[in-house]
């Protein structure tokens, strides 16, 4: 299975839209793998019918049980977090400001704090539009994504390897979700937003895979607004001998047909759909 991960450093450049657009033009062969945790979107308009739903397990969850609490205070004495809270005259954990270190329970001499497995995410199998493999997770609001819930969706979905191609959908930044999303690819596509945010955010994402042994290629996104930007742009990807596979105009287009649940492919604009067109063929030729 060959491996194609879209990112850009930054959210909104524009990789969920760029990727699904690949996807469709090799959805038959193909499953589609959302890894944007935090902000899963693909769904919204790849899903045809979820298949599987299945609990994500990290970490765990502490509680104090108020009958038992002799309210000495150690328990709110050892926490950095601010998690231990006086509510009503007793002492209770503040659920989003624990990070589930443990260290309460710890010194609780009454063994008045209970603790208990952290249910913080879900991961989901579906079938797509398209009738192939669609995969995506999504964490619970104010839970910590290191990137264990991403590579769990992913070795869910690798099993899924009578495919030819896994297209994946990789989170914003440069973190943890990030570097899990990239680990094991064969080709990545880095969405270049040309804004000076958008730049700045796709160095950095290109500086943290300079050693990979994946190939790296380039879109420039939201082109054609900017030319002395572009042109600095265009410099720094012939310095670091890097391929741009398209380049996407800026076009309100985009918004209408977000606004419609549409892939940007459906466009009635010829030349979007041509420079959509160009890159997906563009791509494709590199993976042969």
């Amino acid at each position: 299975m060959f491996k194609i991960a879209f990112a850009s450093g930054k959210g909104g450049a524009g990789k969920t839209s760029v990727a699904a657009a690949f996807y469709k033009s090799v959805a038959s062969d193909s499953i589609m793998i959302d890894c944007d945790v935090d902000a899963s979107n693909c769904f919204i308009i790849l899903e045809d019918k979820m298949i599987s739903t299945t609990p994500f397990i990290s970490g765990r969850t502490y509680a104090i049980r108020p009958e038992l609490c002799k309210l000495c205070g150690r328990c709110e004495a050892v926490c950095r977090f601010d998690a231990v809270v006086m509510v009503n005259g007793k002492y209770a954990i503040n659920q989003y400001s624990c990070e589930g270190c443990g260290a309460c329970s710890d010194v609780c001499e009454p063994e008045a704090i209970l603790s208990s497995e952290n249910h913080c995410g879900d991961l989901y199998g579906a079938t797509s539009i398209y009738g192939t493999p669609l995969y995506y997770a999504k964490l619970k609001p104010g839970e910590d994504n290191s990137g264990k819930l991403i590579n769990e969706l992913k070795k869910n979905a690798y099993k899924d390897n009578l495919y030819k191609y896994a297209v994946i959908d990789a989170p914003p930044g440069t973190g943890c979700p990030v570097i899990s999303a990239l680990s094991g690819i064969d080709l990545l596509v880095v969405i270049i937003e040309a804004t000076e945010s958008g730049f700045a955010d796709a160095l950095k994402l290109m500086e943290l895979v300079k050693d990979k042994k994946f190939k790296v290629i380039t879109v420039i996104n939201k082109a054609g607004e900017n030319y002395p930007l572009e042109e600095r742009i265009q410099n720094e990807l012939e310095r670091r001998s890097l391929t741009v596979a398209g380049r996407i105009s800026f076009n309100k287009e985009f918004y209408r047909l977000l606004g419609e649940k549409k892939i940007i492919t459906e466009t009635e604009d010829p030349i979007l759909k041509k420079e959509i067109e160009e890159l997906t063929k563009n791509i494709k030729e590199l993976l042969k």
